[in-house]
């Protein structure tokens, strides 16, 4: 899952790239994304002209506000798995805080002590978490604040996105109702207690009949593009790895310049 600040999205796409699907649409200035694995959501933050921490099931559906009030710029966001609690940062505020996911219990864990927090991670009992200002990585005591520590610092370098990778943060629960799915391109598992499944498709395609194969949109556009020998569609308005489909390949020619007859979808070269 990841969101895009220039067209204003949030996306999923499989794990290899091969294709992705646009989840939530029109969000103003999506920042940072967390998965709860918990209750298979999604959560995001918007830096728009109404911040606020957004939580949405995996496969798009129950999107609502958790937090909504006294935000500036929500920056870093982490979940924790255990506590069933979400942290986050405040870039504008210089703060760090947290709220339970059912949207009570909100306290500050750090004032002012944070500098220009951007990315944010937790495990066990310490938040993490890369400051801009500083430049350097930085954690402390997830409940109380305290034991402020600076763990990582060199000179020109400004680190960005940080994440955690152990064994103890492994999924546990029930199996994705997405391995072995008939899915054609992008599989979304439902919301519990639901062991379904939804599929989606890439902008330029719709999903069938079936409900499982997406296929060519007769409203979608694409890009012709040609070599000296061979004319190639492809649709760059599409999130993932771009893919060139062969219209025609003419071997013995030079091809010098193409047109598009949209009302026939015929190309002359």
């Amino acid at each position: 899952y990841l969101t895009d600040s220039v067209r204003k999205h949030l996306v999923v796409c499989t794990i290899d790239g091969s294709a992705c699907s646009v989840l939530v649409a029109g969000i103003e200035q999506p920042r940072a994304v967390a998965i709860y694995q918990k209750k298979r959501q999604v959560l995001y933050t918007d830096w728009g002209s109404k911040p606020a921490i957004v939580v949405v099931a995996m496969d798009g559906s129950s999107k609502k506000d958790l937090v909504s009030e006294d935000l500036i710029w929500p920056n870093g966001l982490a979940v924790d798995q255990v506590l069933d609690r979400v942290y986050w940062s405040d870039a504008k505020k210089d703060t760090v805080e947290s709220i339970r996911m059912d949207g009570t219990g909100r306290m500050v864990i750090l004032d002012t002590v944070a500098k220009h927090p951007f990315s944010m991670a937790v495990f066990e009992d310490s938040l993490y978490w890369s400051d801009w200002e500083m430049q350097e990585i930085v954690s402390c005591n997830k409940f109380t604040g305290k034991n402020f520590k600076t763990l990582v610092k060199e000179a020109g370098i400004r680190p960005m996105g940080i994440t955690i990778s152990h064994p103890l943060l492994t999924p546990s629960g029930p199996p994705s109702p997405c391995i072995n799915s008939p899915c054609s391109h992008v599989c979304l598992p439902k919301p519990l207690p639901s062991t379904g499944y939804t599929c989606a498709c890439p902008a330029h395609l719709v999903l069938g009949s079936s409900a499982t194969q997406c296929e060519e949109s007769p409203m979608s556009s694409s890009l012709l593009i040609s070599t000296s020998s061979h004319i190639y569609s492809l649709h760059p308005q599409s999130v993932g790895q771009t893919t060139y489909d062969s219209i025609s390949s003419l071997p013995t020619s030079l091809i010098t310049s193409l047109t598009a007859n949209g009302v026939d979808n015929s190309v002359y070269a």
